[in-house]
């Protein structure tokens, strides 16, 4: 089986602005986000081979006109890591995006096959229409990816995570770690691989928040489990 090919259960929580609940927040991070996903993460035997991806940016000096990529360094999963990535209270960084391999990306090119777990976070509040947020669009998309040959049933966790949220929507479906697939009616779509999937394009409007949230056509394509 090739990198591309392995099979994964494919969620994604869309995530409920109104709440004040985003995951990059300390005191969200620490109490909510992170424990449910460690309970994932503990499923793989290279758990404590997990690494980070995370993009923030923030200004060097007051003076400056524009942000700058911050430098974090290699980050794992760990409290030391954590430490350094999530958003304190006034922190004036602003979160992008972030990623976690288990096992870490290299390791997958070695062993030549795609991560036991994915997990995901995108900052889409810049893509959100804030003239009518209560109903159009999500503050923020979590992407969880478990590989099926792990034979492992982690819907519980993510219900529990999506109701403690109060999550947009949960959905779920079965994908490839390379391109995805199209609905019969071509209303969802997913042309690159798992750890390239971004909001932008995926339904059949190219920026899916310019549809009012409720409008949003999920079954038959995907199974909605919160």
């Amino acid at each position: 089986m090739s990198f591309s090919e392995r099979n994964f259960q494919f969620y994604l929580v869309f995530g409920n602005g109104n709440e004040n609940n985003e995951p990059w927040k300390e005191e969200q991070w620490k109490n909510i986000y992170e424990p449910s996903f460690k309970q994932i993460l503990n499923f793989s035997t290279y758990f404590d081979k997990t690494a980070l991806r995370v993009l923030e940016y923030s200004k060097k000096n007051k003076e400056d006109q524009y942000f700058s990529a911050e430098k974090l360094g290699k980050l794992a999963w760990n409290d030391k890591s954590h430490e350094k990535w999530v958003l304190k209270t006034n922190d004036d960084r602003k979160f992008t995006h972030f990623a976690s391999w288990t096992p870490t990306w290299t390791i997958c090119e070695k062993i030549d096959n795609s991560p036991d777990i994915y997990i995901s976070i995108s900052n889409e509040s810049p893509l959100t229409n804030e003239s009518n947020s209560q109903n159009r669009g999500f503050s923020f998309l979590i992407i969880i990816a478990i590989a099926t040959d792990l034979d492992l049933n982690c819907t519980e966790i993510i219900q529990s995570l999506s109701k403690k949220i109060n999550a947009k929507r949960t959905v779920f479906n079965i994908r490839s770690w390379g391109k995805g697939k199209h609905d019969e009616t071509e209303t969802w779509q997913f042309i690159n691989s798992i750890q390239d999937t971004i909001s932008y394009g995926m339904y059949k409007t190219e920026n899916i928040h310019d549809i009012p949230f409720n409008d949003l056509k999920f079954e038959p394509y995907w199974e909605i489990i919160h």
